[in-house]
């Protein structure tokens, strides 16, 4: 798995990821290419390969960026299997959930940053006191 042209883009984009939930899965109509990485917990499955690959690093302003689609609300959506049913979540929210390896129940991921592409770790922060108003950053909050 360590030698997947994907690996070290994952571990860039995930710093915090369980690799042990990580898993080969095949196309089923690219028999011949490399088999995509996806992270797979029990709870939510999608396909690693795919998200990393649609980040875009930067040295200034946001560190990393969505290349992906984007909810007219302004977060990225990425396509997942939330508990066997296929549903478009916010790309926050799922960095937040792997990294974490929680579902973050009853709590609200923000972006503290103006950019509706951002996936920059110091940007993203999560509400669990919704009185309160005032995100805490998922890096502090372990």
């Amino acid at each position: 798995m360590k030698n997947h042209p994907d690996y070290a883009k994952i571990l860039q984009v995930f710093p915090d990821i369980d690799e042990s939930l990580i898993r080969y899965k095949r196309p089923k109509r690219d028999l011949f290419d490399e088999p995509n990485l996806t992270f797979d917990n029990g709870k939510i499955q999608f396909n690693l390969s795919r998200f990393v690959n649609r980040v875009e690093h930067n040295d200034k302003g946001c560190k990393q960026t969505f290349l992906g689609p984007v909810h007219p609300s302004g977060f990225p959506i990425v396509g997942c299997n939330h508990y066997g049913k296929p549903r478009m979540n916010n790309g926050r929210r799922l960095m937040t959930q792997v990294n974490m390896n929680d579902m973050l129940v009853g709590v609200e991921v923000v972006s503290t940053c103006h950019n509706p592409r951002c996936l920059d770790h110091e940007h993203i922060g999560f509400l669990d006191d919704y009185q309160s108003g005032v995100p805490l950053l998922w890096r502090t909050a372990k």
